[in-house]
This record gives structure tokens, sequence and C-alpha cells, in this order.
């Protein structure tokens, strides 16, 4: 089933100068490119982006773009102007970005994001895609990446994960509803943080438990967990969520920094998160 191109969000860290700001002459002597999965429609933070190549083209929807480039220090403030095309398989629609990369006084590096947006079932039609980016009739940079339908995460019953959430918990575990989903927990306040995941799958058509050990990997290093739970879903089911909390019983006990949250199907790793402890 082909696929959709959705306009683009506006994109970056800054998109206009002031009237009459000085325009300095900017020539890039490096120009990367890089990718992730979004989970929405605003750009995550810095921290959060995991970068890679290879998507599953059932689960995404959005793939961030982040473009980095040096250059030697700006005498002046600028924008500087980049087209982006989209090169796709057959049965899949190309795309374009234009984007302005604000570049500050004195900067040698400067950042740019916007995003790409299908729509459709599957979203992306499977295969290799290719970003070509250009400025000024010049050629900057060009990454590829692959579009893949993943295996199941769990066989029997073409289970997928579709996506990982976590949450401050204390006490018994909060209903759904009641979960303030989030990736930065205040370190003096908080005594749990919980994990959920939630599934696609065909209906089961009987009684099946899916087992889940989940690992917080502090600054340290060290693994903590698991976090062992099981998903069982109804028979007639879809879709449906699982989840589980850990940590202590007061607050004050989480080291700052970065984590990070994995989350493994019968030992193989089905979801991965970050989150920040402060």
């Amino acid at each position: 089933m082909n696929s959709q191109l959705l306009p683009a969000l506006p994109c970056l860290l800054a998109c206009a100068l002031a009237a009459g700001a000085a325009q300095a002459q900017i020539a890039p002597t490096r120009f990367e490119i890089r990718l992730w999965e979004q989970e929405g429609n605003v750009i995550i933070p810095l921290a959060r982006r995991l970068y890679s190549t290879r998507f599953d083209a059932g689960r995404s929807r959005v793939i961030g773009m982040e473009i980095v480039m040096s250059h030697a220090p700006a005498n002046g403030s600028a924008i500087f102007p980049v087209d982006c095309e989209l090169r796709a398989p057959e049965g899949a629609r190309p795309g374009s970005q234009n984007l302005e990369i604000k570049v500050a006084t004195g900067a040698a590096e400067s950042r740019g994001v916007a995003m790409w947006i299908r729509a459709g079932d599957p979203a992306w039609v499977p295969g290799d895609y290719l970003v070509h980016c250009n400025a000024r009739g010049s050629v900057l940079g060009e990454v590829p990446f692959q579009m893949a339908m993943n295996p199941p995460d769990a066989s029997e019953i073409d289970l997928h994960v579709k996506q990982m959430h976590l949450f401050p918990a204390s006490g018994p575990l909060p209903a759904r509803d009641q979960r303030d989903y989030t990736t930065r927990f205040p370190a003096r306040k908080t005594s749990r943080i919980g994990v959920e995941l939630e599934f696609t799958h065909a209906q089961p058509g009987g009684t099946m438990s899916i087992p889940i050990d989940c690992y917080y990997y502090p600054p340290s290093g060290q693994a903590m967990g698991p976090i062992s739970f099981t998903y069982e879903p109804q028979a007639d089911a879809i879709s449906g969520n699982a989840g589980l909390a850990m940590g202590w019983d007061s607050p004050g006990r989480w080291s700052q920094g970065q984590y990070a949250a994995v989350c493994n199907i019968r030992g193989r790793p089905v979801a991965v998160e970050r989150f920040t402890v402060d």
C-alpha cells in the first residue's frame, strides 16, 4: 500500500533573525545527517535521540532528522539554507525539506532539526531510502537508511512492541489512566520508576503469557533489575499493555544522571528508552 508524505513541521532551532542582523559567509567543513525514530510530532530532546539507520516500517510514523554542520567561527549571525530530498524505493513517494539553520556569531558548529512524517498502513513502504542535502547548488551530504518489517517480538501471536513508557510510582502500581508518563524524574521526590510496554498482535484465541524482563542502566553502568512481569492478553484482543515499577519505599535513593531502560522478551531486547534523574 502506498504511503503518503504529510507536510513536515517547521524545522529548526530558530528560523528567523532580527531585522538588520549581520550576515556571515558560512562555508561548511563538516556536514553530518543523523536520524532517529520519533514518538510523535514534537522534536524530542537531544539526550533522548537514539540515532539509527534502520527502522521498523510497521511501527515508525515520524523519523527525526538532525543536521550537524561545522564551519569556521562566524563573524556575524546568519541563516544557512539547506535543501534536503528524500529518495524513496519503488512504491513509496519521495519528499523534500527546506531547512534554515541559524548560525550564531562566533559559533563553529551549528545544528538544525526537522522531521519526515508518513501516514498509511504501513506508514513506510519497506525498502532502502536516501536523504540527500545540498545548499546553493553544492552537495553537502547524504545518509542512507532502511525501512524493514521487523520479525515479531513474540512469534506465536505476531506480537510487536508499539511503544514504551516510563512513569513515577509510589506504593501500589497506579492505574494506567493515572500514570504521568515522563523521561525526567526529580531525585529528591522519586521512590519508584515504572515501565510500561504497549503491544499490537494477532488474536491469541486462548490463554497466553509472554514473559518480560526490564533493566535500568544508571550512570555507573551497573544494571538494576530485572523488573519481571508478564503480558497476558485476552483471547480476542489485538492490542494491550503490561508494566511494573522498581525502586525503593522512600525517595532520595536514585543516583542523578542519565539512565537507559531496556526491556527483553525471552532474552531479546525489544524496547529501549532513556531517562534522566536530576
